[in-house]
């Protein structure tokens, strides 16, 4: 009996059609080729708002996927047409039945599963002007590694740990679980090695889009600073496609005030900009380092112990 075929999703459908137009144009001559950490086997894809873009990139082609609200999608491919001063690419954008259109992308490494794009507006003309760096803007939400390996991790940038305040961006600025005994808490590389965990103490305290538990665990994938913020990109320890990401501008030796995006965005906004996403948290810390197991969490108790020896116990 024959074995009916599985019908393709448009995730496959996307890696078939990219195969086919790797093969039919690989016998003609490449204008130039997207830089070596873009070419990998495993797809990128970055959150827009609403949707998901979803790009393979090969030699001098990227072939991109974006899903729209509503389920919808649009595929489309651009083509490397020239390589330009300041490893940026001068390239042509291909849609069905759309007339060819040209734009610059510039590629931002910010670790080896992480890469930030600057790009042009798209014009009819193909012209290096495109490529000057006023015409050009750096789009908050980077790619981001698809594979299914564990991506590269690195120790954290920072040790310690941290009681804080959280609130929401809406309504203004809600002050997250404002009746909890013990404040929520971050603990960063108390062990060599061993990403950061996040206590929200209750189940009702965490974000929404995370697993219910109270605590999380995370790895630090790749930091770097821009302008006066340091950002730290995390991956979730046990949902790996779960990603945070920390924006600071204060010394990574005494963090004080934060902002933690629960997806992959580089925000550089004085106040971040609630038409990018508004799924993040303010942060307020305080360092607080425990010296033992057994050392008291509630502040109040730790502070009063005098009392104690007044004769006032019970």
């Amino acid at each position: 009996m024959t074995r009916p075929l599985t019908p393709l999703t448009p995730a496959m459908t996307l890696v078939v059609t990219f195969a086919l137009l790797v093969a039919l144009t690989s016998q003609v001559e490449a204008k130039c080729d997207f830089p070596d950490f873009l070419q990998i086997k495993d797809p990128w894809a970055g959150d827009y708002r609403n949707g998901l873009l979803v790009a393979y990139v090969k030699q001098s082609y990227i072939l991109l996927r974006e899903t729209v609200e509503g389920g919808n999608f649009i595929s489309f491919r651009r083509e490397c047409r020239q390589k330009v001063p300041d490893n940026k690419y001068l390239l042509m954008h291909k849609e069905k039945d759309q007339s060819p259109q040209y734009l610059c992308m510039e590629f931002i490494q910010r670790g080896a599963n992480i890469v930030q794009v600057k790009t042009s507006k798209m014009d009819p003309r193909q012209s290096q002007d495109l490529c000057d760096e006023k015409e050009m803007a750096i789009d908050p939400f980077p790619l981001v590694q698809m594979g299914t390996a564990t991506p590269t991790e690195e120790p954290c940038p920072f040790r310690g740990g941290y009681n804080f305040f959280a609130y929401y961006a809406l309504p203004n600025n809600t002050l997250v679980c404002n009746n909890l005994l013990l404040l929520m808490r971050i603990e960063s590389e108390c062990e060599q090695g061993g990403g950061i965990t996040i206590n929200f103490r209750k189940k009702e305290c965490v974000p929404k889009g995370l697993p219910e538990q109270a605590e999380h665990r995370a790895h630090c994938v790749t930091h770097w600073t821009q302008g006066p913020y340091t950002f730290v990109v995390l991956r979730h320890a046990e949902e790996s496609d779960k990603w945070f990401c920390l924006r600071t501008s204060d010394p990574l030796s005494n963090i004080q005030d934060a902002y933690l995006w629960m997806e992959v965005v580089i925000d550089t906004s004085e106040e971040p900009d609630i038409k990018t996403s508004r799924n993040y948290l303010k942060l307020q810390l305080t360092n607080r380092i425990f010296s033992s197991t057994c050392a008291d969490e509630i502040e109040i108790c730790a502070e009063t112990t005098h009392y104690c020896n007044m004769g006032l116990s019970r």
